[in-house]
């Protein structure tokens, strides 16, 4: 007969493989996962903000500032991302701003160290921020209307601008605010009126600098003064962010495609201007927005159109940017993150098609492995089904509502006017042109015409000089692109033309027409939607066809479940009731009322299950009976589980802390009680004790009449605690007592460590549990010696020295040596909580000690006076009065010859 222990199936060993892959899985999935977050948590901006291989592509970049060192910002997204990159083209800072309530600008290294920030809000509020990398200034300014800002590198001033009347946009008001003194606040405001300048900006010493309408650029110290002439004569069509390379000159963006730059007056007068036509080498058709310089006049521009950087060096050959390399540091963190997020999408999905896979080779029941099939052949036909509905649908509502925008765009082309637009001029300056009034108030007409009028935008491009440029609601231009190919191709055409398209703000859907016009001013209406209305109704057709495949899935599930329930249940109930069983749960019952073989089988299982439950409900009666007479916690250090293991002669050797418990005269005080009051009393005290030796780690070995004999063998810390709570019980007792009359019980307890013998004695007949030791009787004795020294808890040194750094309230009485020992034990007194004298005791117990170790020297007549100081303060030691009595009669008789100190007892 073979010994080796039957094995699984393979089958269901494959399964638990599977299982343990899956279970590995998701947990690479769950570690793998959190350090994904924790990174994201982190260093969010670079996370969200880069590229996969953590180089960051341009988006429209429209503000750049040159910093020291040929390092240089720029801002992009719509403001909402301001980027620091080094000389090289290297990514050292990175600030982003989310949602739409604020946007980031980098402006430059402070004059007293770091990198200063500002952060704008819609509200017209910025904080600046003065370390690196943070966004949680202090809230500077909050503006009636957008400020707008410009610091200069030289001196740290930083300059803000405020529109103080929303209605006269000619007037600003102007305050400087010196970074390098950090208490003075914003110098002014000054009042402006920059009427008739087509851009201006503000120098660090308060001055302005405006170009006009007629090309003259100038130069104001103070609103009231004279302007001095810095250049006549500019060819200037869209001047655009006025700048100041090497603090002095002026230079001006014009045109989205060359700079003109005006050098500081010579000694001859006004300086001739220079203008920098600007020629990626890469061909690309440039759309300029905004320029800085370094002072060896080497310039950084925001190309928008082309989502690129443009460096034009000293000598004006350009070069365009349209990505910058990331740090190492910045390399690494995204690095880190892309690992960490794809191993644990790999790992989940892993952990799911393994633990799919594991549940059905592990299911025994063909009926669920049948259901598990269904379920996956139902869900990936209602996939492939609603799938190819809900692109069905998407193809068509996309379909109608790209004729619903070229009616729109068709309608609102019939409302403006030829003649009108005949006589609109894309290149004439902000706000002096009746036609383009008369062209945006068609324009509003229009919109309010469709439904939905919040549903729509409207835009009319026009062309000039090569720059396309949009009609604002104001009647204004405002310079769009240099290449816009949809819009030529609107114009070459002359057909609608239909796009979907995303820029820095959002993504659209648009339709565009020509219209009016010939030769170079040429005309396109664009009517646009935003894409999220399309994908919104997209998002809720999608979720619909999930509904409905979930439903179909769901009805199959509900017709395909019973079936196959019906084919197994029957003997799944048998087999249930079987490992219920065998589980020990001898109540349930399979209660068939079928009149088949199965049914007859199931009503003699119900019967067997009764007859087993009332057989093991006998035993475990008694066992739990025998429990109580042997200790669970005596079988587990004898090395048995259960009673029945036990045999004449099992021991075993262990330290224990041994306890004694007994009642003060209870012999006097059952003598006036009758049997039944006795017992009654007995074992209401016993309840009362019992679990407190229990719930601190011990057992009880026996009771001895009204005495308890408890064991703990983990610490004899635990043995201290029961003390004390025994001794807190006893007092809540003695309370009930006295409310009714009684009068109060007192108690001596003595406490023990050493090695104890545990075993069971005795004969054929009749078995004990119990421990032989000298320990045993040291304890007794000391439980004993309570009522001499009149205090309720004794332990000996062994006890004390056991403790385990608890503060246990206790304090050394006497060196003593018992009946039948030769040792001398230390003895030490538990004081509890409710002891009169327990202040003074505690109190005392250093200057105790002090007397005793002259006690032990002999000197006597010095001893004396410190205990009785002791018993004079705190009347109630007993102790300390006996210690006092001791030494007088010892200085009056003289010590013997072998004097140690030590105190002999030779009664039991």
């Amino acid at each position: 007969m073979s010994d080796e222990s039957p094995r699984d199936p393979p089958v269901r060993t494959g399964a638990r493989r599977i299982f343990a892959l899956a279970l590995v899985s998701l947990a690479a999935a769950l570690v793998s996962g959190t350090a994904a977050s924790l990174l994201h948590a982190r260093w969010p901006s670079f996370i969200d903000g880069l590229s996969f291989s953590g180089v960051v592509e341009f988006d429209g970049p429209t503000h750049v500032g040159a910093l020291a060192g040929g390092s240089y910002t720029v801002n992009d997204r719509q403001g909402r991302r301001s980027l620091v990159l080094s000389s090289t083209g290297r990514l050292l800072r990175f600030f982003d701003v989310r949602g739409g309530e604020s946007a980031v600008l980098v402006l430059g290294p402070e004059p007293c160290g770091g990198m200063l920030v500002a952060r704008l809000r819609t509200d017209g509020a910025f904080t600046l921020a003065r370390e690196g990398g943070s966004l949680h200034g202090v809230e500077f300014l909050a503006s009636r209307l957008s400020p707008g800002m410009v610091f200069d590198l030289k001196d740290g001033v930083l300059g803000i601008d405020e529109r103080p009347v929303e209605d006269e946009p000619s007037l600003v008001d102007h305050s400087l605010h010196d970074l390098g003194d950090r208490e003075a606040g914003p110098a002014g405001p000054v009042r402006w009126d920059v009427g008739g300048y087509l851009s201006f900006r503000f120098r660090s010493d308060g001055s302005l600098v405006g170009i006009r309408e007629d090309g003259v650029a100038e130069r104001r110290a103070s609103p009231d003064a004279e302007p001095v002439i810095l250049a006549s004569g500019l060819d200037l069509r869209h001047p655009l962010y006025p700048f100041f390379p090497g603090g002095l000159e002026l230079a001006v963006v014009d045109r989205m495609s060359r700079v003109i730059v005006i050098p500081a007056a010579g000694a001859d007068g006004v300086a001739a201007p220079r203008i920098v036509e600007v020629e990626p080498s890469d061909g690309s058709l440039p759309t300029l927005w905004s320029s800085d310089a370094w002072p060896d006049g080497s310039m950084a521009m925001s190309d928008s159109g082309n989502d690129a950087i443009i460096l034009v060096s000293p000598d004006g050959s350009a070069v365009s940017v349209r990505r910058a390399l990331p740090s190492a540091r910045v390399a690494a963190i995204r690095s880190a993150f892309s690992v960490s997020a794809l191993l644990a999408g790999i790992s989940a999905a892993l952990a799911l098609v393994l633990g799919c896979a594991g549940l059905f080779i592990h299911a025994r029941r063909y009926s669920v492995k049948l259901v598990l099939a269904f379920l996956l052949l139902v869900g990936a036909s209602s996939a492939a089904s609603g799938t190819v509905a809900f692109l069905s649908a998407r193809s068509v509502s996309v379909a109608e509502l790209r004729k619903g925008l070229m009616r729109a765009n068709a309608v609102a082309a019939s409302f403006l006017p030829a003649d009108r637009l005949a006589g609109l001029d894309a290149g004439m300056p902000a706000g002096g042109d009746q036609e383009a009034g008369a062209i945006a108030a068609a324009m509003s007409a229009a919109m309010e015409s469709l439904p939905d009028e919040g549903y729509w935008g409207m835009y009319l491009y026009g062309r000039d000089g090569g720059i396309w440029a949009y009609l604002d609601e104001s009647g204004s231009f405002t310079p769009y692109l240099r290449s816009a190919p949809y819009l030529e191709d609107a114009v070459e055409s002359g057909a609608p033309v239909y796009r979907r398209y995303e820029d820095p703000t959002g993504e659209y859907l648009s339709a565009l027409q020509a219209v009016g016009g010939d030769g170079p001013r040429d005309w396109v209406l664009e009517t646009t939607v935003d894409a999220s209305e399309v994908d919104g109704a997209s998002l809720a057709l999608g979720l619909r066809t999930a509904l409905a495949a979930a439903l179909i899935a769901l009805a199959s599930v509900l017709v395909m479940v019973p079936l196959s329930r019906a084919l197994s249940r029957k003997l799944r109930y048998l087999r249930t009731g079987a490992e219920r069983v065998s589980a020990g749960d001898y109540s349930w019952r399979i209660r068939s009322r079928d009149g088949d073989e199965v049914g007859e089988v199931s009503r003699a299982f119900d019967a067997m299950a009764g007859r087993i439950g009332t057989a093991i409900a006998r035993s475990t009666a008694l066992v739990e009976a025998n429990s109580r007479f042997v200790p669970a916690r005596l079988l587990e250090m004898l090395g048995k589980e259960g009673i029945l293991e036990l045999a004449l002669g099992d021991q075993a050797m262990r330290r224990m802390t041994v306890l004694f418990s007994d009642i003060v005269g209870f012999t006097t005080m059952s003598e006036g009680m009758d049997p039944g009051s006795t017992f009654a009393f007995v074992n209401g005290y016993l309840s009362r004790m019992g679990p407190l030796v229990r719930e601190h780690g011990g057992f009880v070995d026996k009771y001895i009449g009204d005495a308890i004999m408890a064991l703990f063998p983990d610490s004899p810390d635990d043995a201290a605690a029961t003390a004390l709570a025994m001794i807190g019980e006893l007092e809540t007792m003695n309370r009930e007592r006295a409310a009714d009359g009684l009068p109060p019980v007192a108690t001596g307890i003595g406490m023990h460590s050493g090695e104890l013998m545990l075993g069971i004695i005795g004969e054929e007949g009749r078995w004990e549990g119990t421990v032989l030791s000298d320990a045993v009787n040291l304890a007794s004795r000391l439980e004993s010696l309570t009522k001499y020294y009149g205090v309720r808890a004794l332990m000996s040194g062994a006890v004390k020295d056991g403790l385990d750094g608890q503060r246990r309230p206790y304090r050394f009485l006497d060196l003593v040596r018992v009946k039948g020992k030769t040792e001398q034990v230390r003895l030490y007194e538990l004081v509890g909580a409710g002891d009169p004298a327990r202040a003074g005791k505690l109190g005392g117990a250093a200057e105790y000690i002090r007397g005793f170790e002259e006690y032990r020297r002999g000197r006597f007549a010095e001893a004396a006076p410190r205990f009785a100081a002791l018993a004079d303060a705190e009347p109630g030691d007993r102790p300390a009065r006996m210690m006092h009595e001791r030494c007088l009669r010892l200085a009056a008789e003289g010590a013997p010859a072998d004097w140690r100190g030590v105190t002999e007892f030779h009664d039991k």
